[in-house]
């Protein structure tokens, strides 16, 4: 389990698996229900990834999160 904050991945670029740009992330799609929080936080279902105009929604399970290390300015 990863928490972060959406202000944080918005725009970020994503990546297959074979490091093929996919688009970037433009909202997730998280589950409302109190019930089904973890320590209180939403469950993100899924991603929707913008390219070329085109949005896109996948299965945030099929993610992975990862922290890139940002360039010294």
């Amino acid at each position: 389990q990863v928490t972060f904050y959406l202000s944080r991945v918005l725009g970020s670029k994503v990546y297959s698996l074979q490091g093929q740009f996919v688009g970037k992330v433009k909202d997730l799609l998280i589950n409302s229900d109190y019930r089904t929080q973890a320590g209180g936080r939403p469950i993100v279902l899924g991603i929707v990834v913008v390219r070329k105009g085109v949005e896109t929604i996948y299965d945030f399970s099929a993610f992975q999160v990862t922290r890139v290390a940002k360039k010294p300015t």
